[in-house]
C-alpha cells in the first residue's frame, strides 16, 4: 500500500492550497492591519515648487510655494531654516515655523509662506511628522529637505 501523498498530483495539490491559504492571508488580512493611518514608507521631503507646480530653488521671502514629498498627510509643523536670527521655541534649534502652510494631498503641502527670518540665506525646509499619536510630540520624526535660497520678494 501506498502512503497518502505519495500520488503526484496530491502533493501539487497541497502545495496549491497552502499558497492560497498564505495568499488570502497576505491579501486579506495584512492591508487591514497596515491601514490603521500609520503613514506608509518613510516620510519625505523631496522639492520645492512654486504656485504653478515648477520646481523651484529660490523662493521670495513672502512667495507661497509648495512642499513635495511623502506622507505630508501627517504633517504636524513646517520651518524653515534661520539661523541664529531664530526665535521659534517649537522646532530645532535654528529652525522658525513658517508663516502659514497647508496640505492637499498626502505629497504635496501648499501656500508655505516663508518666515521673514529665514530671508537671504541658504534655508531649508524641515517637517514635522506626527509618528501615530496624535498630540505626543515625543515621538515625532524631523525631516530636512534639500536647501532653497530665500530672496527678497519676487515680482
Amino acid at each position: 500500500m501506498r502512503k497518502h501523498l505519495d500520488h503526484p498530483f496530491r502533493v501539487i495539490g497541497a502545495a496549491l492550497a497552502l499558497a492560497g491559504a498564505l495568499t488570502a492571508v497576505v491579501v486579506l488580512a495584512l492591508p487591514g492591519a497596515a491601514i490603521g493611518g500609520r503613514p506608509s514608507g518613510p516620510n519625505e521631503v523631496r522639492f520645492y515648487t512654486n504656485a504653478q507646480g515648477d520646481r523651484i530653488a529660490k523662493v521670495g521671502e513672502d512667495e507661497d510655494f509648495n512642499v513635495v514629498g511623502k506622507n505630508l498627510n501627517h504633517t504636524v509643523e513646517v520651518f524653515c531654516f534661520a539661523g541664529k536670527d531664530a526665535d521659534d521655541v517649537d522646532g530645532h534649534d535654528g529652525f522658525d515655523t513658517l508663516t502659514d502652510w497647508d496640505y492637499d494631498t498626502s505629497k504635496r503641502l501648499v501656500d508655505g509662506d516663508m518666515d521673514s527670518d529665514c530671508g537671504d540665506k541658504r534655508s531649508a525646509i524641515q517637517v514635522q511628522f506626527d509618528n501615530n499619536t496624535p498630540g505626543d510630540e515625543t515621538d515625532d520624526i524631523f525631516v530636512t529637505g534639500p536647501g532653497v535660497t530665500v530672496g527678497p520678494v519676487q515680482n
